[in-house]
C-alpha cells in the first residue's frame, strides 16, 4: 500500500510526495522529509504525517505554529483523517492519498469448505485473543519506569548567567516539538531545571523562579500525557484496535528514548509491542 501528500500551491502548481516512513514532517527547513522552503506561511517543522493503514492517516500539528493547520474549515491539531481528506495551511493544500485498492474479489467456495474453515479460524482466533489479551494484562503489571532525572547543579559554575540563558533557550526550543517530538519535551524539562539552576547560582533568582514555572507547567502535562498514553495503549491492545496501539506505543516509546530497553521490561514491551502492531496495520487489520 502506498501513501502520499499532493501539496497544491496558490499559483495552482502541485507537487506528490510519497510518505515513504512510519512517520513524515512537512515543513520549511530543508531538513524535514517533505520540505517547502518557499512557502512563508509554514513553520520549519509544522505538521507530521503517520499512515494508519486504511483507517487513515495520523495527523499532528505542532503548537506553535503561526498558521493553523485547518480541516473542513475549522483548526486542526491532531488526530486520524481519512484518505482523500484535504487539509490547508493559509493558501497551501494538502490531499492525503492511498494507493491502496478496495475492490475485492470473492471466489466461490463450498458450504463444507466454509464451515470447516470457519471452525479453525474461528479455534485459532479464540486462542490468540487469549494470549494477546494476556500480554496486555501483564504489561498492565511491568514497572513504568521515570522520566524525569534531576539536575543536581549549573554545570557551568564560571559562567551561570550564560549557561543558564542557553539551557532556557534549549527548554523553549524542545519544549515547542513537544507535540510531535515527546521526548523533546522531556529534555526541555531537565533543561528548565538547569536553566534555573544556573539562573540562582548567577543571583538572578526572579528569572529562576519564572523558569522554574515553565518547568513545573511542563513536567505536570507530560506526566499527564504519560499517563494517559499507557491508558489507551493498554485499553487499545485489549480491545485489538492497532492503529491506536501503534500510536500510542509511538508516543510512548518517544518519551522514554533516553531509557535503555535493556533496563526496562516495559520499555522493551513498547518496542516490541509497536512492531507487532505496524505488521497488524500494513495488513488492514
Amino acid at each position: 500500500m502506498a501513501f502520499y501528500v499532493d501539496v497544491t500551491r496558490a499559483d495552482g502548481t502541485s507537487q506528490r510526495f510519497p510518505i515513504e516512513e512510519a512517520e513524515v514532517m512537512l515543513g520549511r527547513s530543508v531538513n524535514v522529509h517533505i520540505p517547502l522552503p518557499n512557502e512563508t506561511q509554514v513553520d520549519l517543522e509544522h505538521v507530521l504525517f503517520a499512515p494508519q493503514g486504511r483507517k487513515g492517516c495520523w495527523v499532528s500539528c505542532a503548537e506553535s505554529v503561526i498558521h493553523p493547520l485547518t480541516f473542513n474549515g475549522e483548526a486542526f491539531h491532531r488526530g486520524i483523517v481519512p484518505w482523500g481528506s484535504q487539509l490547508e495551511i493559509g493558501s497551501l493544500k494538502m490531499t492525503l492519498n492511498s494507493g491502496h485498492s478496495h475492490r475485492v474479489t470473492v471466489p466461490k467456495i463450498a458450504p463444507k469448505v466454509i464451515a470447516t474453515v470457519v471452525f479453525v479460524v474461528g479455534f485459532i482466533i479464540w486462542g490468540y485473543l487469549q494470549t494477546s489479551r494476556g500480554g496486555a494484562t501483564s504489561a498492565h503489571k511491568l514497572d513504568t519506569p521515570e522520566l524525569f532525572v534531576e539536575v543536581s547543579s549549573c554545570r557551568s559554575s564560571n559562567k551561570p548567567l550564560a549557561a543558564a540563558i542557553r539551557a532556557e533557550h534549549a527548554g523553549h526550543s524542545r519544549g515547542d516539538r513537544y507535540a510531535y517530538e515527546p521526548n523533546d519535551g522531556v529534555r526541555a524539562v531537565r533543561d528548565y531545571e538547569e536553566a534555573a539552576l544556573c539562573y540562582l547560582a548567577a543571583d538572578q533568582h526572579e528569572s529562576a523562579e519564572r523558569v522554574a514555572v515553565y518547568k513545573e507547567r511542563l513536567q505536570a502535562r507530560i506526566a499527564s500525557d504519560y499517563a494517559a498514553a499507557r491508558t489507551r495503549l493498554f485499553q487499545a491492545y485489549e480491545s485489538q484496535r492497532w492503529s491506536t496501539v501503534l500510536v500510542e506505543a509511538r508516543k510512548l516509546i518517544s518519551l522514554t528514548s533516553d531509557i535503555d530497553s535493556d533496563q526496562s521490561t516495559f520499555v522493551a514491551w513498547l518496542h516490541q509491542t509497536r512492531r507487532r502492531a505496524a505488521t497488524k496495520v500494513t495488513h488492514g487489520e
